[in-house]
């Protein structure tokens, strides 16, 4: 009977003592092991992430694609000039990290694939209305026809652009084998960390394509703290640090109904929504 009471309460002190009750509580988190070390860096409670791609005047010769990411200098402009008005303040991932850019009404512009008219146009209209913005760089194309140049990048780094890693060769990640995703990841966030002089901290998905094993894989990059998807809503301090949805822009959208339409009508996109 003594043995049975000692074994009673052995029992008992292990399932309270504070390691189990971790182990238990670590089981209970949702989203993979790569979301809970960001945990302690929530976004503001409404988060405004805009992506564009093309800033660019449009021609006969593009293709309905190229159009369809095309935003022209003017529009692009009169956009800003609506945000500035609407009282928003550009902020970026580095700024969200830090607690400085949780601001009233915080805002950030994101470009995907680090095209020159990133430098051209998107960066000159930019300082004039004295905003900033994240750009997300495919490492491989740097300095090719097009495309950015690092000394470009550096240059809109050093004036308080923020510069993304969004892969080597932008392909689906969920569609080639573990290795090569593994290298597309990391070797694009070793390249810009090396070439920029400059922690990573963000990610953008190539076509916004991920999925559980993609997730994971940040787990070994814990300085890559947040992460953009191409879901359609406004981020919110429960929207998964690594599934960040944006709006997509382009010529002709009427910015000032597009943010309205969003704030208050937010939605929240898991991994388990995949």
């Amino acid at each position: 009977m003594h043995t049975r009471l000692l074994l009673a309460a052995f029992i008992i002190a292990w399932i309270v003592h504070p390691s189990c009750a971790a182990a238990k509580s670590d089981k209970l988190v949702a989203g993979p092991p790569a979301l809970r070390h960001q945990e302690t860096r929530p976004v503001p409670a409404e988060l405004p992430i805009l992506m564009y791609h093309h800033i660019q005047d449009l021609s006969k010769n593009m293709t309905p694609m190229s159009v369809g990411l095309s935003t022209t200098p003017a529009s692009f402009d009169a956009q800003l000039a609506v945000i500035e008005k609407a009282g928003y303040e550009t902020v970026t991932f580095a700024n969200i990290a830090s607690g400085s850019g949780h601001t009233k009404k915080p805002l950030i512009l994101t470009f995907d694939d680090g095209y020159e008219d990133a430098y051209s146009h998107a960066f000159p209209v930019l300082r004039q209305h004295h905003m900033k913005g994240v750009f997300y760089i495919i490492t491989d194309m740097v300095g090719t026809s097009g495309y950015l140049t690092w000394q470009q990048a550096k240059e809109m780094q050093d004036a308080g652009m923020e510069i993304g890693a969004h892969s080597e060769h932008h392909p689906d990640l969920t569609k080639i084998t573990a290795t090569k995703m593994q290298l597309e990841i990391h070797g694009s966030i070793q390249t810009l960390a090396q070439r920029m002089q400059k922690p990573v901290l963000s990610f953008a998905y190539p076509s916004g394509r991920y999925n559980l094993a993609v997730l994971k894989e940040f787990k070994t990059e814990p300085g890559v703290l947040f992460a953009v998807t191409t879901h359609s809503a406004i981020a919110t301090t429960s929207s998964p640090r690594l599934e960040l949805p944006r709006i997509r822009m382009k010529t002709g959208v009427p910015i000032a109904r597009v943010l309205k339409r969003f704030s208050h009508t937010l939605t929240h996109h898991s991994i388990h929504s995949i």
